[in-house]
């Protein structure tokens, strides 16, 4: 981020995100590695799309924050919205992988959140990123965005 970019957050108010069978709806070795793709049984029930796995697995990914905006000026002129630069570095290095690429993500019948960029690998797709470091309490606030003028 840099000097004079204003900073978008999600308010989330009485999200029930703790519940124990929430956070633990994912797997971590499937987030890091292409080779345990098929390694979805801590993601039930949200495992696979017509008996193929779906990547990222589990009910955090499923219910990614979806809203889509966008912001001008007082004289029309759109400022950008950029999603880079918002996750921690830890997280983007050692959890997600670069050989890891979502598949039948929101594919099935009933749609939970966003949708993610299939030809980029997980780790430079940051609002997943930052949406799968879970809160603590049922109201959080995750940076979405810095908006550049």
């Amino acid at each position: 981020m840099k000097l004079g970019e204003d900073l978008g957050y999600v308010l989330a108010n009485n999200r029930i995100r703790e519940l124990f069978g929430y956070v633990k709806s994912r797997s971590d070795l499937q987030l890091r590695n292409r080779g345990y793709e098929n390694q979805t049984s801590d993601c039930m029930p949200k495992v696979d799309v017509n008996g193929m796995a779906i990547v990222p697995c589990g009910f955090v990914a499923w219910s990614l924050f979806n809203d889509t905006y966008s912001f001008s000026t007082d004289s029309n002129q759109q400022l950008q919205v950029n999603k880079r630069h918002i996750s921690w570095k830890s997280d983007k290095e050692d959890k997600f992988g670069s050989d890891v690429f979502p598949k039948n993500f929101q594919n099935g019948s009933l749609i939970g959140g966003g949708r993610l960029n299939e030809s980029l690998p997980l780790n430079e797709q940051e609002d997943l990123i930052v949406w799968m470091r879970t809160a603590a309490l049922p109201t959080f606030r995750k940076l979405y965005n810095p908006i550049s003028s």
